[in-house]
């Protein structure tokens, strides 16, 4: 089965040699709820090893409220099931048979240090408020942040820097540090001696010689020197196991340009990030992470945003439409 809940989606096993499958009971997935009326869409798929996997049905799209109270029950299977409003919905071919889907509703707590170190509990939620993230100008187009998990990968959307403030900043870099290293060169100084007096690395001050006076060369130079802030107010949220938050478990933290490809990256120990209960009693919580650049260009990668951990517990919503 394929199921999906917003942008959020999630593929089960294949059960074989069965029209009446069955799946196990610890076969689950946690899906993040940003908004309850939300739309979670099932399509039961016949796996096919050779060819295109063939849909051989979904029940009507249900608002997650809807489907918490449909957990544990039986809803028909149809041909085609399109959503149209709460309550209602378009379906063609019914006797497409009957599923069976159990939901449990869980909401975030502020957790507990001990709980934590036993790996006890439902499991947790990681909660990234990502605000600013700085780095090289000529890369500051559009770009976004991704999380990864062990699988489980969440991501923001892509943040557009004002093409006024790039603009500015490759102004901002005259011909002062081009002259520097072509007289400095004339007069037999090192590229050593020459990055020290530019703070361009050797590698730049090789590559500026090379290029000459060119707009190229002074791009180059902007996109080292010179760094462009994006602001984010993006919040991230990502389900995590028990054990993963007491283990060496790390999370993968990417910087992404418009064209998908990846700028930059670092790795996060998930023991290292505080629960939120520990959090309301420290005087600092705002984490920045120093990123290592993949791209050709040199320059700071610097993303500034605040880490929470929650524990996931039953919530009485879940409760009260049972």
């Amino acid at each position: 089965m394929r199921v999906k809940l917003g942008d959020q989606a999630w593929r089960t096993s294949t059960v074989k040699g069965t029209c009446d499958p069955k799946w196990p009971e610890d076969e689950t997935h946690d899906f993040v709820v940003y908004d309850r009326t939300q739309l979670l869409s099932i399509n039961v798929m016949d796996d096919d090893s050779l060819n295109a996997d063939d849909r051989l049905g979904q029940p009507e799209p249900l608002e997650v409220i809807d489907a918490l109270k449909k957990s544990g029950k039986e809803v028909p299977v149809f041909e085609k099931a399109v959503f149209i409003r709460r309550g209602a919905a378009y379906t063609t071919g019914p006797g497409r048979g009957d599923l069976l889907m159990r939901y449990t509703w869980l909401e975030p707590t502020p957790g507990d240090e001990e709980r934590r170190k036993k790996a006890s509990g439902e499991g947790y939620l990681l909660i990234a408020d990502i605000s600013r993230l700085t780095l090289p100008a000529s890369l500051a187009k559009r770009v976004q942040v991704r999380f990864a998990v062990d699988g489980r990968k969440t991501h923001s959307r892509y943040v557009r820097t004002p093409a006024a403030q790039v603009k500015n900043a490759v102004d901002a870099v005259d011909k002062v540090i081009l002259n520097v290293v072509y007289k400095g060169a004339e007069r037999g100084l090192s590229a050593k001696t020459l990055s020290e007096l530019t703070g361009l690395s050797e590698t730049m001050v090789g590559h500026i010689l090379k290029e000459g006076d060119s707009s190229k060369a002074r791009d180059d130079i902007t996109g080292s020197l010179v760094a462009a802030s994006v602001n984010f107010d993006s919040h991230l949220a990502i389900p995590l196991k028990a054990r993963h938050v007491q283990s060496d478990t790390e999370m993968t933290v990417e910087i992404r340009d418009h064209k998908r490809n990846i700028v930059a990256h670092t790795q996060v120990k998930l023991a290292s990030v505080p629960t939120s209960a520990a959090m309301s009693s420290a005087s600092n919580v705002r984490t920045v992470l120093d990123l290592k650049s993949r791209s050709k260009l040199e320059g700071a990668f610097r993303l500034e945003l605040q880490f929470s951990l929650h524990e996931l517990k039953p919530g009485e919503l879940g409760q009260k439409l049972k």
